[in-house]
């Protein structure tokens, strides 16, 4: 193998937070993130160049998330690395064989709100 699944190159341990929305009895909206699970992966600074096809105008993204393609992570969810945490705007249409991208956005607002399981 080359590339991305070459041994050490998703060098980053990845925590995985699943976006869950519900309302309460009283209509009050409920957001949770359980922890969803702990991969390897690679999170680099985003170069600019990154399309952004769907995202609302001047949406900023922070970073690119690089997983291995046996995950499907969805839109809102949390990926925490090197304790940061982002929030997954969009799946990155980038193509490669083995890994999936996405854009992140920084979500230090978001911290609070996680639940470890």
């Amino acid at each position: 193998m080359s590339g991305y699944l070459d041994a050490g190159f998703l060098d980053q341990r990845v925590t995985l937070y699943r976006y869950e929305a519900s309302v309460s009895g009283r209509g009050t909206p409920i957001e949770r993130y359980p922890e969803d699970s702990i991969r390897w992966g690679r999170v680099e600074p985003a170069t600019g160049r990154e399309s952004s096809v769907g995202l609302k105008e001047g949406t900023r993204i922070d970073a690119v998330l690089v997983l291995r393609d046996d995950l499907v992570v969805g839109n809102f969810w949390l990926a925490q690395v090197d304790g940061l945490l982002y929030r997954v705007l969009a799946p990155l249409r980038r193509r490669a064989q083995g890994v999936r991208y996405y854009l992140l956005q920084y979500a230090e607002e978001a911290l609070p709100t996680t639940v470890a399981s």
